[in-house]
């Protein structure tokens, strides 16, 4: 049985801007608010109603401690954001201790709202599959969106018919409602027909609930309030205002969280007496039902309500089509019932790898929830098809049969392989021909003569593309060009990959082909494109504005939207067609390393332009079993300028026993351009945080091998250092912004593919006893280090 000690919820006035200068959130800072400071509490906060209301609060360290029965319990809460309160006048931190029977904290403790409502198995799939996400939209969904937002608009403006023509038309015309009727291929007119469909309703339903004279006025309805203690009663309700549009509420209390449709204003009449209360509207814009998934979605949204103010004990279910409203009353037996199929929902998802108790064995999935016997609601599931993936497979399989899923090393878990699994089983012509090239493992076509592919107008342009590339990049733009399925293209460190794909882009363009350039990390796109935009090549740069180079923002496709000022489904048409497109996206190095045993579709580019022979040497030793090679002997004799080093030697010399630190003459003779340096006896250990995994000692030394470079003429932009983990980049940027050294560019090792840098710096982080690595290495202890 899981147990819950107490639960503290602490309300704070703003500590930025005060709502009352005899109060702030330092008085609770220190300790559990005895019932006097608590009963201030609640009046201060009744007082700050009618004041301005005042930011969200950052606070730099907060630590509160509660006393239970003579235990104390603390609670850190660093950089902590105060979330608002209601309307914004109040702010609430919350804190939760709860335990499990084996005293661990519940992980699960946020589940959506909504999906409490579902069979336990489906939530499962959805949140572990992240199928959220990979659900295919469609048409209805579309709709359902415009027309929330235009009803948003209006509840918020004005619902005069002529006002709801221009919302819908301008809702319509917004780019990403555009950018999904483009995937869909549907017609513009036909959407906002059939939206203009629905617009008598809303002014329907606005000329019943909102704005009469007096209160009989407003339709009468049967509605049972928990506080009247009475059964259903015949009430006039009228909605006065919108006080929020799609309010986003995060409950730690009940383990819930959702987005309100629109939070309104009602006044509830019953004969000579008024009640105010603050409740949901939830917009629905299909059937009128009714139903009790409908219901009971109202019912778990007065829950999140809690959180910001009085329990509403109602809510108000709109069909958008008919314009009929349903007061869905809140009672406890319904709020019990459905927390209830919470805590099983939660408890699924927290147990849905099996670990061994001993921690020896297999790790392995877990079965799912019982499979429910109900085929009219399996035929209209939208997880049918991963559930029967799902369940088929564990029971069929033998236990000799294993599939190897690699996780990336981001902050994403078993879900996202596990997705895009489901995805490879579709039944679509596109997913039939990936399982017959990753799973039977066809081999791949190639066409027999260029002439088929290469435009006689093109050949030109190709061959003068073409000029200064080495033999083995040549041979890999002809593999391309001839294949009908895949090229796998081996590019080793230094051998010109940046410059293969974007040659091989050029001349892709040039056939007249389109292209889709996909990468893990943004800034290989961007090294690419920023090639590409020198020769004239026209592009769509695909992806988070932000996370793009500066020079390639104005390809974007929010910039390209907004200076073309698109309004239509056809220019956007235009846009996407007579462009290639660009994503950075992210493939997997599994599905390489598979594919890479078909030989005939695999080239290696083995000659390299960027280590010189000593430095090669390493990386031929450890990974490319002696395939690289020097482009040229200047390459291959390469060394690093430093002018000032003989004066740095002899200040080093002057200041430090030189002598007993020989390693200083090893890390700085240019003639040794490959160096280890053994910290074992320094000591350097690792210091495991909640933050991620650091070195303190490491960071502190690549900063000191950082300044004596620089002093020794290296410019700083010639300097890189990598880290795999983010808490020793942190460290070593710490140290580095309190150092004369200027701007250093710290990174990970993914961040720099595709970059030159003179001096490279790596701090491997892990030093500890029992000799535990990064999860890479014990992956493929080389996937990363060449």
């Amino acid at each position: 049985m899981r147990t819950a000690r107490r639960r503290v919820a602490l309300l704070f006035s703003c500590s930025v801007a005060p709502c009352c200068s005899d109060f702030t959130w330092r008085q609770f800072a220190v300790s559990a608010p005895g019932m006097e400071q608590v009963d201030e509490l609640e009046m201060l906060m009744e007082r700050s109603f009618g004041q301005k209301a005042a930011p969200a609060a950052e606070l730099s360290f907060v630590c509160v401690r509660f006393r239970f029965q003579k235990k104390k319990v603390e609670a850190s809460f660093p950089k902590t954001v105060l979330s608002r309160g209601m309307d914004n006048r109040y702010l609430v931190l919350a804190v939760n201790i709860v335990q499990n029977e084996e005293g661990n904290h519940e992980k699960h403790l946020i589940i959506t709202a909504s999906q409490s409502l579902e069979y336990e198995e489906l939530c499962v799939l959805r949140n572990d599959w992240v199928l959220r996400s990979s659900d295919p939209a469609t048409r209805q969904m579309l709709i359902g969106t415009v027309l929330h937002e235009v009803f948003q608009k209006a509840i918020s403006d004005s619902f005069d018919p002529e006002k709801l023509q221009e919302l819908a038309f301008k809702t319509v015309q917004e780019i990403r409602h555009l950018k999904e009727m483009y995937r869909l291929n549907l017609n513009q007119d036909e959407i906002k027909q059939e939206v203009e469909e629905y617009l008598p309703s809303f002014s329907k339903w606005a000329g019943d609930f909102m704005h009469k004279q007096t209160s009989t006025d407003f339709p009468e309805m049967q509605l049972s309030l928990p506080s009247d203690g009475s059964n259903n009663s015949t009430y006039n309700i009228e909605v006065i205002n919108s006080l929020d549009i799609e309010e986003s509420i995060w409950s730690p209390r009940f383990g819930l969280k959702g987005k309100i449709d629109v939070t309104v204003g009602v006044k509830i009449h019953r004969g000579s007496k008024t009640k105010y209360k603050i409740m949901p509207l939830e917009l629905k814009t299909g059937k009128e039902s009714n139903s009790i998934e409908h219901r009971s979605q109202l019912v778990l949204y007065t829950l999140l309500s809690q959180e910001r103010r009085d329990d509403p004990e109602a809510g108000l279910l709109l069909y958008l089509k008919t314009g009929q409203m349903y007061p869905v009353p809140a009672h406890h037996l319904d709020k019990r019932e459905l927390l209830r199929l919470r805590n099983q929902m939660a408890f699924s998802l927290f147990h849905r790898i099996s670990k061994p108790a001993t921690g020896e064995g297999k790790t392995k999935l877990a079965s799912l929830p019982q499979i429910i016997e109900e085929q009219q609601t399996c035929k209209y599931c939208s997880q049918m098809g991963k559930c029967a993936l799902y369940s088929r497979n564990l029971s069929v399989l033998p236990e000799s049969t294993l599939f190897r899923l690699d996780q990336e090393e981001k902050n994403c878990d078993i879900d996202t392989p596990l997705g895009n699994l489901s995805k490879l089983m579709e039944n679509t012509y596109a997913s039939q021909k990936l399982r017959d090239l990753i799973i039977d493992f066809r081999e791949p076509q190639f066409i027999s003569y260029l002439s088929s592919v290469l435009p006689h107008d093109a050949k030109d342009t190709v061959a003068s593309i073409l000029k200064g590339l080495n033999k083995p990049q040549r041979q890999a733009m002809k593999k391309v060009l001839l294949s009908k399925d895949y090229t796998l293209i081996v590019g080793m460190p230094g051998t010109g990959k940046t410059t293969t794909i974007c040659t091989l882009v050029r001349i892709l363009y040039a056939c007249g082909f389109s292209v889709l350039l996909t990468s893990y990390t943004h800034s290989a796109v961007d090294n690419i494109l920023l090639k590409l935009a020198k020769f004239k090549i026209g592009f769509l740069r695909l992806g988070q504005t932000q996370k793009v180079h500066p020079d390639i923002q104005k390809f974007t496709e929010e910039e390209v939207c907004r200076s073309k000022s698109i309004k239509s489904l056809a220019v956007l048409e235009e846009l996407y067609n007579s462009q290639t497109e660009i994503r950075a996206l992210g493939m997997s190095e599994s599905l390489f390393k598979r594919l890479e045993q078909n030989k005939n579709a695999v080239v290696q580019l083995t000659v390299q332009y960027r280590m010189n022979s000593k430095i090669m040497s390493l990386s031929n030793k450890l990974t490319y079993e002696g395939k690289l090679e020097c482009g040229s002997d200047k390459v291959a004799n390469a060394m690093i300028n430093l002018p000032n080093f003989k004066d740095v030697k002899l200040e080093l010399e002057f200041y430090a026993d030189y002598s007993e630190n020989p390693w200083l003459i090893g890390v700085f003779e240019p003639n040794n351009p490959v160096c280890f340096l053994n910290t074992d006896k320094v000591p350097a250990p690792e210091q495991v945080e909640k933050g991620g995994v650091s070195n303190i000692t490491e960071a502190k030394l690549i900063v000191f091998l950082t300044s004596v470079f620089i002093k020794a003429g290296c410019n700083p932009s010639d300097i890189g250092i990598i880290a795999p983990y983010r808490q020793q980049l942190k460290a070593i940027n710490d140290l580095l912004a309190h150092s004369s050294i200027g701007m250093i560019e710290v990174n990970t090792v993914d961040k720099y593919q595709g970059r030159d840098k003179s001096i490279i710096l790596v701090s491997f982080v892990r030093s500890n006893k029992d000799g535990t690595v990064c999860m890479a290495c014990k992956v493929n202890p080389y996937r990363r280090r060449t």
